[in-house]
């Protein structure tokens, strides 16, 4: 790329590079880029890259939104199928104190309550189908 600056200008690095550009074009390493953009020297393109693009990428640790919803089902399909004596109440609906141990957070009583009446209805309905 080429660079010129009206007046002249000298672009001096903290790594100890030091150049000058003046009002005529001239070709500039591109290492001094930034410095000669940020002294107010005009460039002879219009999309200036002084740095590589690099797309962020979230790492395997990153903070994920959770679906409460899906574990609690996950949650409420182990407590069903593993069948331990006091992972129900007396009333047949699931302990809450159950349900936070297996999915990991206090779920409301409301929420476990509906996805469990979801999961009795949906086996209620197939073995009604299973039947001939």
């Amino acid at each position: 790329m080429q660079f010129r600056h009206p007046d002249g200008a000298r672009l001096a690095l903290t790594t100890g590079h030091v150049t000058h550009v003046g009002p005529d074009w001239a070709p500039l390493h591109p290492l001094f880029h930034a410095e000669a953009l940020a002294q107010g020297c005009e460039c002879d393109q219009r999309t200036i890259r002084t740095r590589q693009v690099v797309v962020p990428r979230a790492s395997d640790s990153a903070v994920k939104a959770l679906d409460e919803s899906e574990l609690i089902r996950g949650a409420l399909m182990t407590l069903a199928q593993r069948q331990h004596p006091g992972d129900l109440t007396g009333d047949g609906m699931p302990d809450l104190k159950v349900v936070a141990s297996l999915c990991g957070f206090r779920a409301k009583k409301e929420t476990v309550h509906a996805i469990w009446h979801d999961l009795v209805a949906a086996s209620l309905a197939d073995d009604t189908n299973d039947d001939p």
